[in-house]
């Protein structure tokens, strides 16, 4: 029998590579892995993108330049100086001219690594598949090379259809010209054997000529001035496959800046360049310096101990060691559950055994194979609880800052010698499940057992390696590694390391809220001072003591703190209600004007079915149809009539008045209201009366408008939140029970943020989430404030359930005054 080969078709083995290249983010990575691989100091990712879509204009040399010679002059016409784009193209033109604008720019990777020979260019590059990382697995700076698969060329084809590379190889007086057309792979009964790249061996001096870029971007040409390229390589990708928007290059230059782990000396620099944009530049991942806690990890495979460094940041210690004193002198047999030493050292050492930290047997055969690794860890705080101000003396902090810094670099990643291994720990990649365990104990810090890290608030880094952690595959895509038992001992491993964290935390924080339960002694001031009144009183004629005095002295002050703090909230107060008499001004003045408003669009219509026959109107595309502009205008006069009349209707004299109020017929009326908000944003309002309704409550409807017109505005918001989709749906309903009514309020939505761990806080004034794409805040902070306070004021009590997704808020009324 003859032996026969087996042959790959073309088509076959470009898919395999675009497999394991999933979009043009990983191709981008891919590349600048390479770089590090060839030892390269450098690398510079540069998008020579003018005109990422038509433009709308063009001046005369940028139309002499793109348009004047191709197929889409007409497209253009020139006026006042300038080259219009034409508003009379089709949809599939339009289309055709995007794709023409996309084939001009290039995409460019630089590095000055150690280039490619001829011999390396044919044995290894143009290899698919080669071992040659695989088995010359160090570089000559010893560095681990990240690609083993000998597919990342693919990359390339991911990028862009056609692709050119300039070589210099270290040490050589000569250079090398390469170039391949992807689209050679796409030719029907094509086996791979059958497409060739060209290659040609050049001068030198060609390939710095690439590096001039005819100073299209002055930040890179001084970039690139700044740099030795004795060797390298220059790769150009044309014809580009994706449409490079500034978004989309935003989102390159975020992935590179995580791609290596922060550190403070920087062996491999990466640097992102646009056309059009000064704004991008040297990458550089900043380590945190400010930070509640640092935890700092080392395994080793052959003790099969972990060593951890536990660093304290969180609260001021001088204020602590006050504290505790304070506490001491009131109660002489006062005993925190830690020494006051443990809480203001600022970092303390332990080891443990693996066996210790997960309850598994060191003979256990997964753990011999997960090997060396290092994993170290920031805890921050987002921001600080109203109620645990008054009790943790927290060092000060910009949380805007903090929430910008979690937001780029926030998540525990895996770093594979020194590159990050995707998905971990990006866009909310909760890997390691602490979500899922803060769900289940949602317990404050300051008490013992209860506390778990939430994942917003944790900044991690895991360092392994494909030598030392062999048993840590790639999962076919190269998207993740593989899950198998190993890989879930070893996520177990890291969220016991971060139980030590938890563990010495709680101890720390639960001792200092015992300190201040001992040291706090207002309280007790003030019913001290309540006597004194009352003996005095009743005793006009006897001196008061000097312990009489210190006290009253102390609950004076006591009530003049109060006193200021009303006075700010009726400052806050006066403005608001400031803001709501100049809308209701303009309010009035617009309903004058309602009548005449009213019956244009009406008018339009007769006038347009006046002069444009009907048939014309019926046959015009929706775009450019009158009367269809119309009906859109008559939509926006009613949505402004709605708020007119809310406005009105919310400072009605009678809803300042104090009435029996039947709940059922407030609901009723509340939903006739809000009717029109609620069709717009398709939003399912459902109000009933659970059993036994005689529900009659003596109030004032202005206070009932407040409590509930600022939960729907919040509901309002979840809603729109980018990432939600489901239904939208509010639901009231109320009951008599004894002697209170009980309204329970929820919706559909996504629930309270996660970054909030006590749900009550919500209620402090100035507290919102409500933030801006540059972290500042949208909300005023004073809408579930004015909530608690009319429920104060009324005697009730407000209870919140923390379950996610949806929001839940039961408020129960006393009938009785």
């Amino acid at each position: 029998m003859r032996e026969i080969p087996f042959e790959v078709s073309a088509r076959t083995a470009r898919l395999i590579g675009r497999e394991n290249v999933a979009n043009a983010s990983g191709a981008i990575i891919e590349l600048v892995k390479n770089s590090y691989d060839a030892d390269a100091d450098n690398s510079i990712v540069y998008f020579d993108v003018e005109f990422a879509y038509p433009p709308n204009s063009l001046s005369p040399e940028k139309y002499t330049e793109y348009i004047e010679n191709s197929d889409f002059k007409n497209f253009y016409t020139r006026e006042k100086g300038e080259y219009l784009l034409s508003k009379d193209i089709s949809e599939q033109e339009f289309q055709n001219l995007n794709i023409f604008f996309k084939n001009q720019g290039c995409l460019y990777i630089i590095d000055n690594g150690d280039g490619m020979d001829e011999k390396t260019i044919e044995n290894q590059w143009m290899l698919i598949g080669t071992d040659n990382k695989e088995v010359n697995y160090k570089s000559k700076k010893s560095r681990i090379k990240s690609g083993a698969k000998g597919i990342g060329r693919f990359a390339l084809d991911r990028l862009g259809t056609v692709a050119e590379m300039w070589t210099i190889p270290k040490g050589s007086q000569k250079a090398f010209y390469w170039q391949v057309d992807w689209t050679a792979f796409e030719n029907q009964n094509t086996v791979l054997s059958d497409i060739k790249a060209k290659l040609d061996s050049i001068d030198p001096e060609r390939v710095y000529q690439q590096l001039s870029f005819n100073n299209k971007n002055k930040a890179l040409t001084r970039r690139l001035k700044k740099i030795t390229f004795p060797n390298g390589t220059i790769i150009k990708i044309s014809k580009l496959r994706d449409s490079w928007h500034e978004a989309e290059i935003d989102v390159i230059f975020k992935n590179l800046e995580e791609l290596t782990p922060p550190k403070e000396q920087q062996d491999f620099v990466i640097d992102l360049y646009s056309h059009n944009e000064e704004m991008y530049g040297e990458i550089l991942p900043a380590p945190c310096d400010d930070y509640d806690y640092k935890v700092t990890a080392d395994y080793s495979h052959k003790t099969k101990h972990v060593a951890i460094k536990l660093s304290r940041n969180e609260v001021y210690k001088d204020e602590v060691e006050i504290l505790y004193t304070k506490a001491k002198s009131k109660n002489k047999k006062f005993t925190p559950q830690t020494p006051v030493s443990k809480i203001i050292s600022s970092q303390t050492n332990l080891s443990k055994s693996i066996s210790s930290l997960i309850n598994v047997n060191e003979s256990d055969f997964r753990i011999a194979q997960i090997g060396d690794f290092s994993f170290s860890f920031y805890f921050l705080k987002r921001q600080i609880p109203g109620q645990e101000k008054k009790i943790y003396p927290y060092k000060r902090f910009d949380s805007t800052k903090r929430r910008n810094w979690l937001g780029k670099f926030g998540g525990v990643k895996i770093f594979r010698d020194g590159f990050k291994v995707r998905p971990y720990g990006e866009g909310g990649n909760d890997w390691l499940g602490l979500g899922e365990r803060q769900a289940e104990s949602p317990g404050g810090v300051g008490r013992l057992g209860g506390y778990k890290i939430r994942p917003n608030q944790i900044s991690g880094a895991v360092h392994i390696s494909r030598i030392e952690n062999v048993s840590f595959q790639d999962k076919s895509g190269r998207e993740g590694i593989q899950e198998n038992e190993i890989f879930s001992l070893f996520k177990k491993i890291l969220v016991s390391i971060i139980q030590e964290f938890e563990k010495d935390r709680n101890t720390v924080m639960a001792a200092i809220k015992e300190a201040h339960a001992e040291a706090n002694v207002e309280q007790k001031n003030k019913e001290e001072a309540d006597k004194l009144a009352q003996k005095i009183l009743n005793s006009p004629n006897e001196k008061p003591s000097q312990s009489d005095i210190k006290s009253l002295a102390a609950a004076y002050d006591k009530q003049k703190q109060e006193m200021k703090e009303m006075a700010n909230e009726m400052k806050v107060l006066r403005s608001l209600a400031g803001v709501g008499l100049i809308v209701t001004s303009f309010a009035h003045e617009l309903k004058n004007l309602q009548h005449k408003i009213k019956g244009r669009s009406q008018r339009l219509k007769k006038l347009f079915s006046m002069h444009i026959p009907s048939e014309t109107l019926d046959s015009m595309e929706d775009a450019r149809n009158p009367l269809l502009f119309v009906d859109s205008i008559e939509n926006q006069d009613k949505n402004v009539f709605h708020w007119i009349d809310y406005s009105l209707t919310a400072v009605k004299p009678d809803k300042r008045k104090r009435h029996m109020i039947i709940i059922d017929d407030y609901f009723h009326n509340y939903s006739e209201t809000w009717s029109e908000v609620f069709r717009l944003r398709k939003i399912s309002f459902h109000h009933e009366a659970l059993p036994n309704n005689n529900c009659r409550l003596d109030a004032f409807t202005i206070d009932l408008d407040t409590i509930f017109n600022n939960l729907i505005a919040n509901s309002i918001t979840a809603f729109t939140q980018e990432g939600f989709s489901g239904n939208r749906e509010i639901f009231v309903k109320w009951q008599k029970e004894n002697n209170f009514i009980i309204v329970t309020y929820k919706d559909s939505g996504p629930g309270l943020a996660t970054s909030i761990e006590d749900p009550y806080e919500i209620m402090t004034p100035l507290f919102t989430t409500k933030l801006d794409k540059q972290g500042e805040p949208l909300g005023t902070g004073i809408g579930m404030y004015l909530v608690q306070s009319v429920v104060d004021e009324y005697k009730g009590t407000i209870k919140i359930s923390n379950d996610r997704p949806g929001f839940s808020i039961t408020i129960k009324f006393p009938t009785k005054k």
